[in-house]
């Protein structure tokens, strides 16, 4: 495998049981209210002829059920933890206090089973979340046993296409008698991960003729690269982690996300009734999956393609940066000693006593990411949006993320607006390795 980064080129180029629930990401909640219970359920993560597998879900579903609110609204909703142990509720992506973020209390013991909290906030942004568990004790085993669902948060303006469609990826390590193996289980000999999408084995999505799509696609896995290949289409990216980007058709139609990473993109079915387009998936762990998109019998949606989509609205982040003025942290990845890997210096898998660095409100922070190992990470970054700087630091490429890949041997520096107080995780997963990530933390005053 080369080396690679999460630049515009590599986007370009690529690098019970549940059975009648799983074909849709869940049933939505009201966009303004409701009540969302984490509970265990049983699935048939193979097809529905397979072992059922012990699962975590939120709502009895896997994924669980995408939420929906509207941009600049009170948001409300309801959890309840209906497991037998403690979890969290958070909002990847959201740029919301930390608390309601589910970050404020990092290694506080959680939500106790059988209680209810109840969750207020105002989504700033419009676009594509996840909500799941974040907790370095319990949270990576707690996603990997199932529970993570979609928030879409919508925006003003016209659509930007006929319909909507929730992909939401996950892997699992499964057995053939259902044995889900997840955290510190270990896997027997040779079991490889098994995709799932909307917790499906398979893929199928059928339109009309010159119907438009916006295909809502995330990475759900802890661990995985995922890549994402449509072939014989160039689907338009028009948002990444939840921002509106330049938008730019994917070059061969591939598309690659770290962990926890979003994708929108654009997609018109064919002209011709019945005629198809691939869509391939492979976590670059050994395990793939094969779907298509299909124009049905049904009446043409227009007679003709429509005109390449216009750009999203942006949302109020800070567009531009200047880097001079930028407070700089190092944070470097490196093998310490008997081979521990070390994340800015330390081991550590939960937040330590200090920040890693202090930022004050507003200021422009330039993070340098030395990778001195012979993996690749991705590092996740909450609370806040960052951009993928150039080589130079000479500008920055035409999209925010939430999640970077940093491809081994290589340096990678990301900039951002420390326009969100409080503390917030910074974490760094290596790339199929099962334990949980490396954490540090900043604080913005």
């Amino acid at each position: 495998m080369k080396p690679f980064a999460l630049t515009r080129r590599s986007l370009l180029a690529g690098a019970g049981t549940l059975a009648a629930a799983l074909s849709r990401p869940g049933t939505a909640l009201s966009q303004s209210s409701g009540l969302l219970v984490a509970r265990p359920a049983v699935a048939r993560l193979r097809g529905a002829e397979a072992a059922g597998s012990s699962v975590l879900t939120y709502g009895g579903t896997i994924p669980g059920p995408a939420l929906y609110a509207r941009q600049g609204e009170p948001f409300q909703i309801q959890f309840r933890n209906g497991l037998a142990d403690p979890t969290s509720l958070s909002w990847h992506g959201l740029r919301i206090d930390n608390r309601t973020a589910g970050f404020g209390a990092m290694v506080g013991p959680g939500i106790a089973p059988g209680t209810t909290s109840d969750l207020t906030f105002v989504p700033p942004d419009a676009g594509s979340f996840l909500y799941r568990p974040w907790h370095p004790r319990h949270g990576q085993r707690q996603v990997m046993q199932g529970l993570t669902g979609f928030l879409v948060v919508d925006g003003e303006g016209p659509a930007v296409a006929d319909r909507d469609e929730l992909l939401l990826i996950q892997d699992w390590r499964v057995a053939d008698d259902g044995r889900l193996f997840s955290g510190d289980d270990e896997p027997p000999p040779g079991l490889l991960p098994h995709l799932t999408v909307n917790g499906r084995p398979d893929l199928s999505i059928e339109g009309r003729a010159n119907e438009r799509l916006r295909l809502r696609i995330a990475n759900g896995t802890v661990n995985r690269l995922v890549q994402i290949t449509i072939g014989g289409r160039e689907p338009w990216l028009i948002a990444l982690d939840g921002q509106p980007s330049e938008v730019f058709p994917l070059a061969d139609g591939r598309l690659l996300l770290a962990p926890c990473q979003r994708a929108d993109l654009i997609i018109d079915l064919p002209g011709e009734s019945l005629a198809s387009v691939p869509i391939a998936l492979a976590n670059l762990a050994g395990a793939t999956l094969e779907g298509r998109v299909a124009a049905g019998t049904a009446a043409p949606m227009r007679s003709t393609p429509l005109p390449a989509p216009a750009a999203l609205p942006a949302n109020p982040i800070a567009q531009t940066m200047n880097l001079a003025t930028a407070t700089r942290a190092e944070l470097p990845v490196a093998m310490g000693a008997a081979g521990a890997m070390t994340f800015a210096g330390r081991q550590d898998r939960e937040p330590a006593d200090a920040p890693a660095f202090k930022a004050q409100r507003g200021a422009v922070v330039v993070l340098t990411l030395a990778n001195g190992t012979d993996r690749f990470h991705a590092v996740q970054l909450h609370g806040h949006q960052v951009r993928l700087l150039d080589t130079l630091d000479d500008g920055w490429k035409p999209y925010f993320v939430g999640t970077a890949v940093l491809a081994p041997r290589t340096t990678t520096r990301l900039a951002f607006v420390a326009d969100n107080p409080g503390g917030w995780p910074i974490e760094l997963q290596p790339i199929n390795d099962d334990r949980a990530p490396l954490i540090a933390w900043f604080q913005v005053e």
